[in-house]
């Protein structure tokens, strides 16, 4: 059992041959005669009591069976903090978004009214949004929507430096929609 937890990679049988290969039979009866009984109960566990090498996809430090619920996200796993309005259950213990105030978030964009979210009823309306120049909508909550140095009008050619107003250039005529 130290050999497999010395060495998580270790499979069951390597386990065994470990043992019965170092082992002395120190010739009493009981668990420690022939072929160090005791040890190979050991291997025994191993290989019957559903242990597993331990596999940790994200390297987190957590696995499956250590109650690691997401291995494929490194941020996810049972000593994680709780990260509120975020929808994941980060600390993996069934609940999500456990022990938060009552922040809210109607759009579902990941950002909240309370905080930072000047239009929580519309996705597209958030701190991470792309500004649209020119629209009077100001898309990313920064409050301005004459950010925009300088945009190009409808049916003008798209650029790659100076950006449509509306933010949508047609894909066939590479002209401002």
């Amino acid at each position: 059992a130290m050999l497999y937890a010395n060495d998580s990679g270790m499979t069951p049988d390597g386990v065994y041959a470990a043992l019965t290969n170092t082992t002395l039979d120190i010739e009493d009866a009981g668990f420690d005669s022939a072929s160090a009984y005791g040890l190979v109960q050991a291997y025994d566990a191993l290989l019957y009591g559903g242990s597993t090498p331990c596999t940790d996809a994200d390297d987190d430090g957590w696995c499956v069976s250590d109650g690691d619920c997401d291995d494929n996200n490194d941020t996810v796993n049972p000593g994680a903090d709780e990260i509120c309005g975020n929808g994941i259950d980060d600390n993996c213990d069934g609940n999500v978004d456990e022990g938060c105030s009552s922040l809210t978030d109607f759009d579902g964009d990941g950002y909240f009214a309370e905080i930072d979210d000047c239009d929580d009823t519309n996705f597209d309306i958030n701190p991470g949004a792309t500004e649209i120049c020119g629209n009077g909508t100001d898309e990313n909550c920064d409050p301005s929507d004459d950010e925009c140095a300088q945009c190009l009008p409808k049916g003008e050619p798209c650029s790659d430096t100076i950006p449509c107003c509306s933010g949508l250039c047609h894909p066939r005529k590479l002209t401002c929609k």
